[in-house]
């Protein structure tokens, strides 16, 4: 098995905002794109996308999730276990 640990793309400003419904901004979609391109490449299709709670974590998941032809795209799992801010217990 293999894990890989990817940071979502730019997002929008989150200033007045606590983050957590921030969308990606028109850079990172392209960023997560190339991401995608790259991991299709390389052969890297993953089983799941395990997101945080937060909108752009999410986004950048399906946008990833859609990179791969053909098959059903793997999931995309929120997980309260990786939000900022939130409890290990969620894992157990």
């Amino acid at each position: 098995m293999r894990i890989l640990l990817i940071r979502h793309g730019s997002r929008e400003d989150s200033k007045n905002t606590d983050g957590k419904n921030t969308p990606l901004t028109p850079e990172g979609q392209k960023e997560t794109r190339r991401l995608g391109e790259l991991l299709v490449r390389l052969s890297l299709k993953p089983e799941a996308y395990l997101t945080s709670q937060y909108r752009h974590s999410q986004e950048m998941g399906g946008l990833l999730a859609g990179q791969f032809d053909g098959g059903t795209p793997a999931p995309v799992i929120s997980l309260s276990a990786l939000t900022p801010h939130s409890s290990t217990h969620s894992f157990n």
